[in-house]
């Protein structure tokens, strides 16, 4: 049997049978983790349980501004738990990348806010367990087509150029190429801004 010390938990078991040959010897591995959790549940506006929403654990301590520790997603139910986080400060965000046409939703950073800089940290320590960091899930973007006409300076097409349109408040990039005509379509969502760029 394993003894842990505290605010560690076993991850696989915590008890094993195991059987020593005659002036043998055998050796039992225990996978450990941190007892902690960091849980709460998603929600639409009238307070029915979202499933499936895209859930990221975020720590702050990173030269580009965040590093994703743990992603997973709203169970049926809305709610998801962050388990075996090491002991420090961290983000909780839904849809933290932005939205795209798979989930249409803008950022949301515990407890409300649509950026980082408006977000909580939520500190754990050794064992800890904090519950209800919940998050509301905001109504859907309406998705637009936008269309894009690409020229050299001497107004001849660019083909086959690379177009992106980035979001702000997110780290999410669209993308699409150039046709012949130098023509291309990219879908953004109504109501937000976006910095375009063409390259070749």
């Amino acid at each position: 049997t394993a003894v842990l010390p505290a605010g560690y938990a076993p991850l696989d078991r915590s008890s094993a049978t195991i059987t020593v040959a005659a002036k043998g010897c055998a050796e039992v591995d225990w996978s450990i983790r941190h007892d902690t959790h960091i849980r709460g549940t998603v929600t639409d506006a009238s307070g029915n349980p979202a499933p499936n929403v895209p859930i990221g654990l975020l720590s702050p301590d990173h030269p580009l501004g965040f590093r994703i520790v743990s992603l997973q997603r709203s169970g049926t139910d809305g709610r998801y738990d962050f388990a075996m986080a090491d002991p420090g400060d961290y983000w909780v965000a839904l849809n933290h990348d932005g939205p795209n046409k798979n989930v249409p939703y803008v950022p949301v950073y515990y407890p409300s806010g649509s950026s980082r800089s408006s977000a909580q940290l939520i500190h754990l320590g050794p064992s800890d367990t904090k519950d209800n960091i919940n998050l509301v899930l905001p109504p859907p973007l309406t998705p637009v087509s936008v269309h894009l006409h690409v020229i050299h300076p001497d107004g001849s097409p660019v083909v086959r150029a690379s177009v992106s349109a980035a979001d702000p408040a997110g780290i999410r990039m669209m993308y699409a190429t150039t046709d012949a005509n130098g023509d291309a379509d990219i879908t953004v969502y109504a109501g937000r801004q976006y910095s375009l760029t063409a390259s070749n």
